[in-house]
């Protein structure tokens, strides 16, 4: 019983790294509320009081890093950039 254990769990280990890597190259790109305000440009996540407020406009997360976009509250919304 215990050999059957440890295949299942492997089996389950090898599952589990398969879904993960496939939701990985599927991750779809998150949308920020990117403002820029004299010469800070800033963004804001998805959920965020203050997303959609002030005359901003709607990017992909890494599209506004590459312009040049910080997020407002020092940690980003979780797309992965490349």
């Amino acid at each position: 019983m215990g050999r059957l254990n440890s295949l299942m769990l492997k089996s389950l280990g090898l599952i589990f790294l398969v879904l993960t890597l496939q939701g990985i190259s599927q991750e779809k790109p998150i949308s920020v509320w990117a403002l820029s305000t004299g010469s800070k440009k800033v963004y804001h996540c998805p959920g965020s009081k203050w997303y959609g407020v002030g005359s901003g406009t709607v990017l992909n997360e890494c599209q506004a890093i590459k312009e040049g976009y910080q997020p407002m509250f020092g940690h980003g919304c979780g797309s992965v950039c490349r």
